[in-house]
């Protein structure tokens, strides 16, 4: 009399399932973390791009090219009032970004001969989202900028060397 084994194949099947299941599970969490990373790198460059914007009006504000602020012709511009706050448009306006600025020498200038030289060292931050979530994005970024002015050798409005 033969005795047939019956349900070895079914152990087999539910086997290839449950380890099939596993695998497709490992791929869709690599898949999610992988966009979940893109996303913050964009992010990431937003918060750069919003930084360097403020960095560009900041630069602005104290060359003052068209001499605004109405400065005699010995006089360099102070630094605006700081830090400062700006409100961006489109995608970068979820970045709360501010700007400080600090003047070298505070006060007065450095003088070379006729040439009053003075320095403005700019420091910009973007940031978004809450200081302990994961899709938290900060960028920093500093530039030093340096105005001249020669009120002998220069010429009006702003006498730039």
């Amino acid at each position: 009399m033969r005795h047939r084994e019956r349900g070895s194949m079914l152990l087999i099947i539910i086997f290839f399932m449950v380890v099939g299941g596993a695998l497709a599970a490992g791929v869709l969490a690599a898949t999610r973390s992988q966009s979940q990373e893109v996303a913050l790198d964009v992010q990431g460059a937003r918060a750069y791009w919003a930084a360097r914007s403020a960095l560009e009006w900041g630069a602005f504000q104290v060359i003052d090219p068209d001499n605004s602020q109405g400065l005699a012709a010995d006089q360099l511009p102070a630094c605006f009032a700081s830090p400062k706050s700006l409100g961006l448009p489109g995608d970068l306006a979820s970045f709360t970004v501010t700007l400080t600025c600090v003047r070298q020498p505070g006060t007065g200038s450095h003088e070379e001969q006729q040439t009053r030289v003075v320095g403005y060292v700019l420091t910009a931050t973007a940031s978004s989202g809450s200081g302990a979530s994961a899709d938290r994005v900060e960028r920093q970024v500093q530039t030093t900028v340096i105005k001249c002015k020669n009120p002998i050798a220069g010429s009006a409005p702003d006498y730039a060397c």
